[in-house]
């Protein structure tokens, strides 16, 4: 019976500090969000933020921009 009682102090102990823990958490300013906001827009720095597939596909598709805007200067170059 005793092991219940303490076990159900501990529990509501818990449950009272991870709550206020919870509420604690700091708000991000508003400089830091317009920073993550215009960091999202660029794909060469999110890919690393990816997990498996979706960051060799992120890879991927960055390097075919690349190759592609390489291929367009060469082009140009060539022309005049």
């Amino acid at each position: 019976m005793l092991k219940i009682r303490l076990t159900l102090v501990i529990l509501a102990i818990a449950c009272t500090h991870g709550a206020a823990f919870a509420a604690a958490e700091p708000k991000p300013k508003p400089g830091e969000v317009a920073k993550a906001d215009k960091a999202r827009s660029k794909p060469l720095q999110r890919c690393d933020q990816l997990i498996d597939k979706a960051e060799l596909d992120c890879l991927h598709k960055a390097r075919e921009g690349i190759v592609e805007a390489r291929r367009k200067r060469e082009a140009s170059a060539a022309a005049k």
